[in-house]
């Protein structure tokens, strides 16, 4: 924080963390979810991958008894 002010100054980590997260958003995330999305995506490896996952889940919280 800079004194006096309500304004803060950033550092060198802070500042590539920052670019960090925005670029995988634009080049990770952001198209990754467009391709789960899509109703045409079912065969995809990601979309398969991600009911894999899902599944896996629910089986656990069966098997252990959680509350869903």
């Amino acid at each position: 924080r800079i004194p006096r002010t309500y304004r803060y100054r950033v550092t060198d980590p802070g500042l590539r963390q920052a670019l960090f997260l925005a670029r995988a958003h634009a080049r990770l995330i952001r198209p990754g979810l467009a391709e789960i999305k899509s109703t045409a995506s079912h065969a995809s490896p990601l979309r398969r991958r991600l009911d894999a996952f899902t599944d896996a889940v629910h089986r656990y919280v069966d098997d252990v008894h959680l509350a869903a």
